[in-house]
């Protein structure tokens, strides 16, 4: 038996090619490489034999038949429904099916045409297993990757998380995980699409082990935006600030991350500024913060996107300058938060 590798290597993709060669007598037995597919966006891993690679919609081929120049060396692009349309040898139902299984399907409808069959099959680009990454990630986007990926991998591959990641990162996907791609749906939502939320400090942290999750080709992964409070006017240390994975934070709680107040405060003329659906103004919520300081009033409940503006002793704080003021305050730290 005669094995020829051929390996070329570019920026963006490796391609592989193996040349079977056959006898008068039947096709020789030919071994699948050991060689791994690499390269940027190819999603093969080093433990990734081509030959079992299963082939998918929008991957690219490169077919080779020794005696037949009507077949090009130019990549073929499967299609969405899987088939592969080869000149002079007919259509293909490459999707599904192995790069081996597909070599021997051409050698046989090649053999109609040459006495003895030279072809090599080339797995070019790989996009039939695409995952997507969307919301606080550095990098946005699909990536192509295989079923060894976790969920950090594939976060890793998008950039990492953002400092406005919030909880919990959630993964959607079909119900069957479906490792055999040929499937021409894409992943379009259907009633078998499973959602599973998963603790962002727990993954990351490596806490929780068992959650970062393998994930499958047409996976959607969304990192939401954390929800915040932002509290300004005179505190210590006036920001934007997170809240609990209940989305839960009191009035106090908020205070306390701001460090508490300075001594120039109009304690009890503070207020909760609240965006309300289809209304151009917040509203305005006054808050005695002498009083909830005491335990004579009750404690209040923020929203995310409240403001609490703790006025200073000299302000007006019914005017709507000291509002609009305490507005833009908020939204340049929700801008230039690290």
């Amino acid at each position: 038996m005669h094995r020829m590798i051929e390996m070329r290597a570019g920026a963006k993709f490796a391609i592989i090619t193996v040349a079977i060669f056959a006898s008068s007598s039947g096709i020789l037995d030919a071994q699948a490489p050991t060689s791994a597919l690499t390269g940027e966006h190819n999603p093969a891993s080093s433990s990734t034999v081509p030959n079992v690679y299963t082939i998918g919609p929008n991957d690219e081929v490169v077919i080779w038949v020794l005696g037949l120049s009507e077949i090009s060396d130019k990549p073929i692009r499967v299609d969405e429904h899987g088939r592969l349309d080869v000149p002079m040898l007919g259509t293909f139902q490459a999707g599904g099916r192995t790069v081996s299984q597909l070599k021997q399907e051409l050698l046989e409808r090649a053999g109609q045409f040459v006495r003895q069959p030279q072809v090599s099959v080339s797995l070019v680009e790989v996009r039939s297993r695409p995952v997507s990454v969307v919301g606080a990630v550095n990098h946005p986007g699909v990536f192509q990757v295989d079923g060894t990926k976790t969920i950090l991998d594939v976060l890793s591959l998008a950039g990492g998380l953002t400092p406005q990641a919030g909880h919990p990162i959630r993964l959607t996907r079909r119900l069957a995980c479906q490792h055999d791609v040929n499937d021409s749906s894409h992943g379009a939502p259907s009633e078998s699409d499973q959602i599973v939320d998963i603790n962002t400090k727990d993954l990351v942290q490596g806490k929780n082990p068992e959650a970062n999750l393998r994930v499958c080709p047409f996976d959607v992964i969304t990192i939401p935006r954390a929800d915040l409070v932002y509290v300004v006017g005179e505190v210590q240390k006036a920001g934007a600030f997170e809240m609990t994975e209940g989305g839960q934070i009191s009035v106090l709680q908020a205070l306390s991350l701001a460090g508490g107040l300075n001594r120039a405060t109009a304690a009890k003329n503070a207020r909760i500024l609240r965006s309300l659906p289809d209304q151009p103004e917040r509203q305005e919520i006054i808050v005695n913060l002498s009083e909830v300081l005491e335990a004579r009033t009750r404690d209040s409940t923020l929203r995310a996107g409240d403001i609490l503006f703790v006025p200073h002793s000299a302000l007006k704080t019914g005017t709507r300058k000291a509002v609009d003021t305490a507005i833009q305050l908020a939204v340049g730290i929700a801008i230039f938060r690290p």
